[in-house]
């Protein structure tokens, strides 16, 4: 068992979805916005196939903890 600490800004993932970043190119995806597609379609397909928990820490207004306790 071991834990994945990820410690997210509200803010700037809220940017980067009011930005036109997260759209597809030709040339690929942006390099800032790589991530956050990553977190947003990957990580419920590691919670299925490991059975983990994920809790989610309100530390700050701007800023969530995201815990994931893979089993």
């Amino acid at each position: 068992m071991f834990f994945l600490f990820l410690n997210l800004n509200k803010n700037y993932i809220w940017n980067l979805l009011k930005q036109k970043s997260l759209t597809l190119s030709a040339s690929g995806l942006r390099e800032e916005s790589g991530w956050l597609i990553t977190l947003v379609f990957f990580l419920p397909l590691v919670v299925i196939a490991t059975e983990a928990v994920i809790v989610v820490f309100f530390i700050f207004p701007s800023n969530f903890l995201v815990v994931i306790v893979i089993f």
